[in-house]
């Protein structure tokens, strides 16, 4: 099984995307599986235009070719699993993702059709189904900082036709590189998220709901250490 990788953040391999993405990356190729990581920073990705010449001009293949997406689209479509891993800027994916899936519009075709009761765009490839995994880190100790970035997630992965078999969410996500025992347990569920979507097809929802247990620290704590943090980092 062929997994594919987006890393998003800025910090590329020197943040908390990369800890939790490398662990999770780990059970997969302990699992059996493989797999090609890219760190979006990396690539050069023009925008879209909003042309439409993917769909008209030159059908599957965006009209300006001057950049990496022609190689990065060829990639989603061998990959049988993609994960999408980004740190939450201002509650949703970093530009650099953002920009990377706006490019992906040649992989769909321009007409109508009703799934279920919403209105999509067919595939052009509508024999195989992608699974995806999410992955996505905060500062923020409440989960509920990625709603939208959830539902953004949700909406597209409809519109590919892809099924979403994991998430990691982790909010208090800067305390990771600390090393501390509890810590290092919680990366531990993450290598087991890997092996489990090879050798389990998804992520189990008893690993799931351990990816999503709050770190044991009364958030009036974590905010006075953050906060402390940031005192010395201005002075």
């Amino acid at each position: 099984m062929k997994g594919l990788a987006f890393n998003s953040s800025p910090r590329k391999n020197n943040g908390a995307t990369d800890m939790v993405l490398n662990k999770f990356l780990e059970g997969i190729k302990d699992a059996g599986g493989d797999f090609e990581k890219i760190y979006l920073n990396d690539k050069k990705i023009n925008q879209c235009r909003g042309c439409f010449g993917c769909w008209t001009k030159t059908p599957g293949k965006c009209v300006f070719q001057n950049d990496d997406m022609p190689e990065i689209l060829k990639k989603l479509e061998e990959a049988d699993i993609i994960i999408y891993a980004t740190p939450l800027y201002h509650f949703n994916m970093t530009s650099y993702m953002k920009i990377m899936i706006e490019k992906t519009l040649p992989l769909l075709e321009p007409f109508l059709i009703k799934d279920k009761e919403l209105t999509t765009h067919p595939r052009r490839n509508k024999k195989k189904k992608a699974k995806w995994v999410i992955i996505s880190v905060c500062g923020f100790p409440e989960i509920e900082h990625f709603q939208a970035l959830d539902l953004c997630f949700k909406q597209n992965a409809r519109a590919h036709g892809a099924e979403i078999i994991g998430k990691i969410y982790r909010p208090s996500s800067e305390v990771l590189k600390s090393g501390a025992p509890l810590f290092k347990a919680y990366l531990k569920n993450c290598y087991l998220a890997g092996k489990e979507v090879i050798e389990n097809g998804k992520i189990k929802e008893e690993t799931q709901r351990k990816l999503y247990k709050d770190f044991i620290m009364p958030k009036f704590l974590f905010r006075f250490m953050a906060n402390r943090f940031w005192k010395k980092q201005i002075q």
